[in-house]
């Protein structure tokens, strides 16, 4: 499995962190992963990669990094079959919302701008939402095995009535050792926070949580997504 995971050298618009534990993880289990500039966009295509990972980061920036062309080039990867994998900066790319490469309808965030100025950080607790599916058995025993991921600062989301998107975990606690309030706090109880749905031929993966901070969920992320 080919794995891109996209990049720039600047820790305020993209979390180089987050990149460098995604590439020791995946790289760890076998994946054969690289971080693929934003200024190379232009080099991702279906023959030499299955999934994009875009980490944490500013995603007004990683936006208007990769303009209209850039966007559109990921767009036709997803569309032809590939892999997407967002998270939080990259699930915020996902949601058709500006800044957004329009990946996932009938979805929408939660209250983004007081999330995203918050600056909370910390531990969350997941909940599972068991789904008929078998191909997200994997990951829900995860989650349910796990219960406590990384949280900072990400989306929350909302699925809309009707919705074709797979609605992975929810959150089921605030964030541990954060004072937040009393709004915030009935926000975050059962928000979504992993969500699965297609685009065209591809599919895409969002997370408000770092999955980067739990080897197992991330690797199971990547096998989701995998067409």
């Amino acid at each position: 499995m080919n794995i891109k995971i996209l990049f720039y050298d600047d820790n305020e618009i993209i979390d180089i962190y987050g990149v460098n534990k995604c590439l020791e993880i995946l790289n760890k289990n076998k994946f054969n992963t690289h971080k693929l500039n934003i200024t190379d966009i232009d080099k991702l295509n279906n023959e030499n990669t299955d999934i994009l990972i875009i980490p944490g980061g500013e995603p007004k920036q990683i936006r208007y990094l990769l303009k209209g062309h850039g966007s559109n080039i990921i767009r036709k990867f997803i569309s032809n079959g590939g892999g997407y994998i967002g998270i939080c900066a990259g699930a915020v790319l996902a949601v058709p919302k500006s800044p957004s490469l329009d990946l996932l309808i009938n979805i929408k965030m939660v209250n983004d701008n007081i999330w995203w100025n918050s600056g909370i950080c910390g531990d969350v607790e997941l909940k599972s939402c068991k789904n008929i599916n078998n191909k997200f058995n994997n990951i829900i025993d995860i989650i349910d095995k796990t219960k406590i991921f990384k949280y900072l600062n990400g989306p929350l989301f909302k699925i809309k009535n009707k919705s074709n998107l797979i609605s992975l975990a929810k959150f089921n606690s605030t964030i541990h050792k954060s004072n937040i309030n009393n709004n915030m706090n009935n926000e975050i109880i059962n928000s979504m926070s992993i969500v699965y749905g297609k685009y065209n031929k591809g599919s895409v993966l969002i997370s408000s949580i770092h999955p980067e901070y739990k080897d197992d969920i991330l690797i199971e992320m990547c096998l989701i997504v995998k067409n």
